[in-house]
């Protein structure tokens, strides 16, 4: 297997922590375009989707739950 990352490929925390604000972001944006019947929807299959023992992935959900109550 090589060291090298693939184009794109985070190479180290930092890197995800901002693909983790990047991708945050957009997904706050496509929220905001949604009605409330759709952000719940978005969210409980998001929820089915997460990934257990991922304190990032849980920390997303809980900030784009936080928006949709808006």
């Amino acid at each position: 297997m090589s060291s090298t990352p693939m184009p794109g490929q985070a190479t180290s925390v930092l890197d995800l922590g901002s693909e983790n604000l990047a991708l945050k972001a957009g997904l706050e944006a496509l929220i905001m375009t949604l009605n409330p019947a759709q952000k719940q929807e978005f969210l409980q299959n998001l929820r089915g989707r997460s990934v257990r023992g991922n304190p990032a992935y849980m920390k997303v959900i809980v900030d784009l739950e936080s928006i949709t109550a808006r």
